[in-house]
């Protein structure tokens, strides 16, 4: 009897369901006695692999646009590799970050591999809807009494404050999420895939409703940077997928204006952030990010041209191995080394430092690569091709602070429908 690996819709939802429950579970008092919870991700990710690898190689020798997307990812394994060869890592090291790294393609290719027309699309939308109802009473508890939230809730990393520039504060909600960065991500792609349902239908009330909800979702958690995210993705795809194009060149100077005022009206908070990463002024004592932002330039300039190899700065190998870079660049005297803290909490660093600027590229580009040929209109105007270039947009602007690209829920949630894009001339490519 020959064991089939057929990847699903439904599959993929019940994989998506599971990484739902893991930041939920983990928030709870019962959480220490459930070990598998830390790596429950890597165990779907895992199970998924077989076929993973499968779609990967089927979609390299038939679809071309696959296959030059495939290549840019390849050549940053290949730099990176080649990096660890003349570096100082040790071969344990390298394997554990390469092992975390490789989440974001073996989702990708189950979900490329994952799709069928129509029903994809109604399971996807089904999902959004009901995870967006899970998370509302939650919210609400948390905002009415978070004495109560933080009962029901001991564990999780929800209690975030943000001070307004009166000096009150205010309370970051995080839903059924572990922290409040999760369900404002989440809260942007909701808000973004309805939107757009709206766009593209011209109707029907239950999207504009759901756009609503989950925008009121995404301004309860307070989170800057999801909400430029919404606001600068959407912005963009209404540009490039629905705007008339006699009107496409008004509709550029028109968010030019927007993302303009938008600035002047933050200008102190944009100043106060650009002072803590050391870009402007001479401040004392930037953020943890800063200074690791200012390590992995250095180890990229100094381990010119590819780097110091997988594992040595940025990411969790790193840590785990307590790689050498830490005291060259003086981070065992930051509080926040002592701590623990910070020290994962980008992704771009860690790929500038470990593979160097072409490495950074060329997985750059990989990350794109969708929504580049969606832009460049080589895909039909359709829900898949639209909400993609805005998923992509989102999480690439959300990896400029948090590793997200590692966030196996995340990538489920922007690749869900990739698998349908198709080829303007009715060729179903990647």
């Amino acid at each position: 009897m020959q064991l089939v690996i057929s990847p699903t819709p439904v599959k993929a939802v019940i994989a998506i369901v599971v990484l739902l429950l893991q930041p939920f579970l983990q928030k709870l008092a019962i959480a220490d006695s459930i070990p598998i919870l830390k790596i429950l991700d890597e165990i779907v990710v895992l199970i998924l692999s077989p076929y993973a690898l499968r779609v990967g190689f089927v979609h390299f020798k038939n679809d071309v646009l696959f296959r030059r997307a495939m290549s840019l990812l390849l050549a940053y394994w290949f730099i990176s590799l080649v990096s660890y060869c003349f570096g100082s890592a040790q071969f344990s090291q390298f394997i554990y970050q390469f092992l975390l790294d490789i989440k974001y393609i073996i989702v990708f290719l189950y979900c490329l591999g994952a799709y069928r027309p129509s029903t994809t699309e109604h399971i996807f939308t089904l999902l959004f809807k009901v995870i967006v109802l899970i998370n509302i009473p939650l919210v609400l508890v948390q905002m009415i009494s978070p004495v109560l939230y933080d009962s029901l809730f001991p564990l999780g990393a929800h209690k975030g404050i943000f001070q307004t520039s009166t000096g009150g504060y205010l309370s970051r909600t995080a839903g059924a999420f572990w922290f409040t960065g999760q369900l404002a991500l989440f809260s942007c792609l909701s808000a973004g895939y309805f939107l757009i349902r709206f766009w593209l239908e011209n109707k029907g009330r239950s999207n504009q409703l759901f756009a609503l909800l989950s925008l009121g979702l995404l301004v309860t958690t307070l989170s800057r940077g999801e909400i430029a995210s919404f606001i600068l993705a959407s912005g963009l795809t209404y540009l490039f997928f629905f705007s008339n194009q006699k009107i496409k060149p008004v509709a550029f100077i028109l968010v030019g204006l927007v993302v303009s005022l938008i600035t002047l009206l933050n200008m102190p908070l944009i100043t106060k952030t650009l002072l803590e990463l050391g870009l402007i002024g001479e401040a004392l004592d930037v953020s943890p990010r800063a200074k690791m932002m200012a390590a992995a330039l250095s180890v990229a300039s100094e381990n010119f041209p590819l780097g110091a190899g997988l594992g040595t700065l940025g990411g969790q190998a790193a840590v785990v191995f307590d790689s050498e870079l830490f005291y060259v660049y003086g981070f065992q005297y930051e509080w926040f080394f002592e701590r623990g803290l910070y020290l994962t909490d980008t992704y771009w660093p860690k790929i500038i430092a470990e593979s160097g600027f072409f490495g950074m590229f060329a997985l750059l580009i990989f990350y794109l690569y969708p929504a580049i040929n969606a832009a460049l209109g080589k895909y039909e105007i359709t829900l898949t091709s639209a909400f993609t270039f805005f998923s992509i947009l989102a999480l690439f602007i959300n990896s400029l602070s948090s590793p997200i690209y590692n966030s196996a829920l995340f990538v489920f949630l922007v690749c869900f429908l990739i698998g349908g894009l198709k080829h303007k001339g009715g060729a179903d490519e990647f």
